[in-house]
C-alpha cells in the first residue's frame, strides 16, 4: 500500500486541527469566566479526567453502535451482506440475529 499523501487533506486536517485547538481555548474561557481564573489548581484534575474518560468511553460505546447500524443498513451493507459487517467495523464478528439482536463472535486467527 501506499504512503503518498492524498492531496487536500493535509489543508482540511490542519483546518479540522485548527477548529480543535480553537474549542479547547474558548471552553478554556468559559470555565475561566464561569469558575474564575485559577480553579483549576483546586480541582482533584486526577479524578475529574478519569470521569471524564468514562464519558469519553460511553461515547465510543455510542459511536461504534451507530456506527455499525449505519453499516448494516446505509449503501454499505449491500458491499458486505445484510447481517455481517465485521469488516467495517473489525474486531469480533458482528451479526444480526433473525430477532434483529446483534451478537459477536470472535474471527478466526
Amino acid at each position: 500500500m501506499s504512503e503518498e499523501p492524498v492531496v487536500g487533506y493535509d489543508v482540511a486536517i490542519q483546518h479540522l486541527s485548527d477548529m480543535f485547538d480553537a474549542e479547547c481555548q474558548a471552553r478554556h474561557e468559559m470555565g475561566a469566566e464561569k469558575y474564575g481564573p485559577v480553579k483549576f489548581m483546586t480541582v482533584n484534575s486526577i479524578e475529574e479526567a478519569m470521569a471524564e474518560i468514562v464519558d469519553l468511553a460511553n461515547y465510543a460505546r455510542y459511536t461504534y453502535i451507530k456506527l455499525a447500524l449505519l453499516a448494516a443498513s446505509g449503501p454499505v451493507a449491500s458491499l458486505i451482506g445484510p447481517t455481517n459487517f465485521s469488516n467495517v467495523v473489525g474486531g469480533p464478528a458482528a451479526q444480526v440475529s433473525p430477532d434483529g439482536f446483534f451478537s459477536t463472535s470472535r474471527r478466526p486467527q
